[in-house]
């Protein structure tokens, strides 16, 4: 019997869409939009930050000088534009508020520390997966999926009774 359900956040929980991150960089950037989605999410050059390995401001700095960024892109103003990736799912409440309520519910998710702090906040979030030790992310746990599921296997419980 199915005792847990494992969910991911990005494009199930929440939609997203990193472009929406590369657009406004470009703005203060020589590169162009598609050049900077290349240079941060096709070269990995986003694996340490959402491993952990890397703080956000020294992330902030690194995507600065890989992007060229002028001095008008301040940290606060990366962090809100990292932030504004994030669009409702509109049926994901509906579905959340079908499962019987012995059900655990899970988050398993490749995120960073800004992406998590912005997400952690939304009202689906603190509604049905209110307990931290049933949100496995990637920054706090130093592994990206599908790397190791053990953290998440132990967040569950026994493989058999997950989804």
């Amino acid at each position: 019997m199915i005792k847990a359900i494992i969910f991911n956040a990005g494009n199930v929980i929440v939609g997203f869409d990193l472009l929406r991150i590369c657009r406004p960089l470009a703005r203060y950037s020589s590169m162009e939009s598609d050049e900077i989605f290349h240079t941060i999410f096709v070269n990995d050059f986003l694996q340490g930050y959402e491993k952990g390995h890397v703080q956000t401001r020294a992330f902030y700095e690194m995507v600065k000088e890989s992007i060229s960024a002028n001095s008008l892109l301040t940290f606060d103003l990366f962090c809100s534009i990292w932030q504004n990736i994030f669009t409702p799912n509109p049926i994901i409440k509906t579905i959340l508020n079908r499962l019987r309520p012995e059900l655990t519910l899970v988050i398993l998710s490749n995120a960073n520390e800004l992406h998590w702090d912005y997400v952690a906040r939304l009202p689906v979030i603190k509604n049905f997966f209110p307990d931290e030790k049933k949100v496995v992310l990637s920054f706090r746990q130093g592994f990206r999926k599908p790397e190791n599921e053990s953290p998440c296997a132990k967040s569950a419980g026994y493989p058999e009774e997950v989804l």
